[in-house]
């Protein structure tokens, strides 16, 4: 797999933490934006990556909370959780396309670039 976009690595460590994960849930129960939720856990992620997250549609952000939800219960209060993203993007460049992914009875948002308009 590719190497984690900017800020990914930071998410990924931070998801580790089990009070982290449960004030995430929080927020997904809540409907806190995703840009809300990278901010408040002080996560720099570059602007490409910011502006391709602002893009997404509400399904692709459901499919994400979907996914963020079902590690959160999966993992509870173990350090064994993962980011349920599913992304062999190494450079971003533009915007993305979220989409549903089930490997083993795990879900997992799979993160692609969005087809470019002819």
């Amino acid at each position: 797999m590719a190497p984690p976009l900017g800020g990914v690595a930071a998410a990924t460590a931070r998801f580790q933490d089990p009070a982290v994960r449960a004030q995430v849930r929080g927020w997904h129960v809540e409907g806190v934006s995703l840009l809300d939720m990278v901010d408040r856990l002080e996560l720099e992620f570059e602007t490409t990556t910011r502006d391709a997250i602002a893009a997404l549609t509400a399904d692709e952000v459901q499919v994400i909370r979907d996914a963020f939800l079902a590690e959160i219960d999966r993992a509870g209060d173990s350090d064994t959780a993962s980011l349920p993203v599913d992304c062999a993007i190494a450079t971003l460049t533009g915007p993305v396309a979220v989409s549903r992914l089930e490997r083993d009875g795990t879900l997992f948002a799979r993160v692609d670039e969005a087809p470019r308009a002819s």
